[in-house]
């Protein structure tokens, strides 16, 4: 700790996350929208190499969040273009800020598209239209506007229970999607291992993917009250094994109700009127 040069100070008042409020926090960020295409990614490799997959993936990802979270200690940086900066000069911040500009404007376009077309589904459910009598930039600019508190908060803390509701979401459709297989499952035999490896390379990025939260560890690390190496390790720790224990099964059980037909977008294969969405 001594050794450490970490903005906020170790001591600081602005420091207001616990380790429970942090994980959750990483959790959070870690199941978002690129967990609903994992039920393709078992699909296209087969349940026992998907399963493979992910080890590999959330070993990689603990790996790197702590490295980063240790870089940054050791540099003083508070995000990870300072880091990069440290590391390699000016140049490299811009770089990387470069391309975690680009990467997120992207990532904010398939939010917006995946926003709106669940919105959009249920709105269309709550006022017994058809989809094609919903107005879907409508529904989207709506939800915009009352989501845009949210926009201007400086800190994940500030955004705990928004993360909370976030985590709670994915294992809710993830008993959903498990009953529906328990109770009607579909007549195929699961594949376990493909000896495609074009479907391995399709594969491997959706789950890497999946894990992204790296540039949000260092702003949760800076949250966290008493931040030493040891509780910054449990967060990370915690947060990618929550993550993956429902990752793992949610990607299954999707490709398991879907079968061969399992989309991009896993909300895509549930029917509209269906009994359990309700």
């Amino acid at each position: 700790m001594t050794s450490d040069t970490l903005t906020p100070n170790y001591t600081s008042q602005r420091r207001k996350s616990s380790i429970v409020a942090a994980t959750f926090n990483l959790t959070a960020t870690i199941l978002g929208g690129g967990v609903l295409s994992l039920p393709l990614a078992f699909e296209k490799c087969g349940v026992m190499l998907g399963s493979l997959l992910m080890i590999v993936s959330m070993a990689i990802t603990e790996r790197a969040l702590f490295l980063l979270c240790i870089c940054a200690r050791i540099s003083g940086a508070t995000t990870y273009g300072e880091v990069g900066k440290a590391a390699f000069g000016t140049k490299g911040e811009y770089g990387i800020s470069m391309v975690l500009f680009v990467y997120l404007m992207f990532v904010t376009v398939a939010f917006m598209i995946l926003v709106q077309d669940i919105w959009t589904s249920i709105v269309s459910m709550v006022a017994r239209k058809d989809l094609d009598d919903v107005n879907q930039d409508w529904v989207l600019l709506v939800v915009l506007i009352l989501m845009s508190p949210c926009f201007i908060q400086r800190s994940l803390h500030a955004l705990r229970f928004n993360c909370y509701i976030g985590f709670a979401s994915i294992p809710i459709l993830l008993l959903a999607l498990w009953h529906d297989v328990a109770t009607e499952p579909i007549e195929m035999e699961p594949l376990q291992w493909t000896n495609s490896f074009n479907d391995v390379l399709f594969a491997f990025p959706i789950i890497n993917l999946s894990f992204l939260c790296v540039f949000n560890v260092l702003p949760v690390q800076a949250a966290l009250i008493r931040p030493s190496r040891k509780r910054m390790q449990l967060v990370i720790d915690g947060a990618i094994g929550f993550a993956f224990i429902i990752m793992i099964p949610f990607g299954i059980c999707g490709y398991m109700y879907s079968g061969k037909n399992t989309d991009g977008n896993i909300l895509n294969n549930i029917p509209a009127p269906s009994d359990w969405m309700a």
